[in-house]
C-alpha cells in the first residue's frame, strides 16, 4: 500500500516538473514611433482574434522593460495575438498577431511598432445608404440612420473622410468631405447629412 502511495507521489511529481520545462516563449520587442525602445508598456496576450477585440480574456499580461522587451513563457504551438499600449500610444495600427503559431520549445522574437492614435465617430443621420472612404479608399458601406465607432483605429494627424451617397438621391447624390484633425486620445466625430 505503502509502495502505491509513493509511486503516486512521484508520478505527481514527475508531471508537474513537465509543465515546468516548457520552454516555448514569446519575445516581444515594442519600439515607439521613432524605433526607441518603448519602455512600461503593457502588454496583453491573446489565443485568438475575437478575445484580441474585446480585450479578454488575456492569457498573460506585463509591462515591457527598458528596453522595450516582454517575454512571456509556458506557451503552445498557436498563433497568438497581442496588445501594447500605454497613454494613446498602441499597436492597434500595426501588428497585432504573428504570421505562423509559434515554435514549440523555442523562443520565438518579434519586433512591433506602436503609433500615437485617435478615435473616429461616423453618424449617418440620414435613412439613406453612404459609401465611407478614408483619405481616399473606400472602407465600407454605412446603413441609414447607423453610427460607427472606431476606437485607437486612427492614426494622429490629419484624416480625410468622404461620404457619397448611394440611394435616394433624384439627380445627384450627396458628397461630403470632411478633413479631421486629430491629437492624442481625441474621440472626433463626423456626422452627416
Amino acid at each position: 500500500m505503502k509502495l502505491w502511495i509513493l509511486l503516486i507521489l512521484i508520478l505527481g511529481i514527475l508531471a508537474c516538473n513537465k509543465e515546468d520545462d516548457n520552454k516555448t516563449k514569446l519575445e516581444l520587442t515594442i519600439l515607439d514611433q521613432h524605433g526607441n525602445p518603448a519602455k512600461d508598456f503593457n502588454v496583453n496576450l491573446f489565443g485568438n482574434v475575437d478575445d484580441w477585440k474585446i480585450d479578454k480574456p488575456v492569457l498573460q499580461s506585463g509591462k515591457t522593460n527598458q528596453n522595450g522587451v516582454i517575454t512571456f513563457g509556458n506557451l503552445h504551438n498557436i498563433k497568438y495575438f497581442f496588445r501594447a499600449t500605454k497613454g494613446c500610444e498602441n499597436n492597434n495600427l500595426g501588428s497585432v498577431t504573428l504570421a505562423d503559431p509559434i515554435r514549440t520549445d523555442y523562443t520565438t522574437t518579434v519586433t512591433i511598432r506602436v503609433l500615437e492614435t485617435s478615435s473616429l465617430n461616423i453618424v449617418n443621420n440620414s435613412s439613406n445608404k453612404y459609401q465611407v472612404f478614408y483619405n481616399g479608399i473606400s472602407q465600407y458601406i454605412m446603413p441609414g440612420n447607423t453610427n460607427k465607432s472606431f476606437i485607437d483605429l486612427f492614426p494622429v494627424g490629419t484624416i480625410k473622410v468622404r461620404v457619397l451617397q448611394l440611394e435616394g438621391y433624384i439627380l445627384f447624390p450627396t458628397d461630403l468631405s470632411f478633413t479631421i484633425k486629430s491629437t492624442c486620445n481625441s474621440n472626433e466625430s463626423v456626422i452627416f447629412p
